[in-house]
């Protein structure tokens, strides 16, 4: 069992990722997006496959809530 596999046992993620998506959305609103795109783009530079799966999972939440800001952010 992976790290995240053991995080997903521990933790309801899906509550977890739309719980960090909407702290990102009140703090930063539209800039939440490209700031989860810059974690996930240091995530995959430092090889953390599990804070690179934590952050697509959230990234999804955050397009969910704000959409995909017109394109200009790479859904990853």
């Amino acid at each position: 069992m992976n790290a995240l596999d053991k995080f997903r046992d521990a933790v309801d993620v899906d509550a977890y990722f739309a719980h960090v998506a909407d702290g990102l959305v009140a703090e930063m609103g539209d800039g939440a997006l490209p700031a989860a795109e810059q974690a996930l783009t240091k995530m995959r530079l430092v090889g953390d496959d599990l804070g690179f799966e934590m952050w697509l999972g959230i990234q999804d939440k955050l397009v969910e809530r704000i959409g995909p800001a017109g394109g200009a952010v790479t859904l990853h």
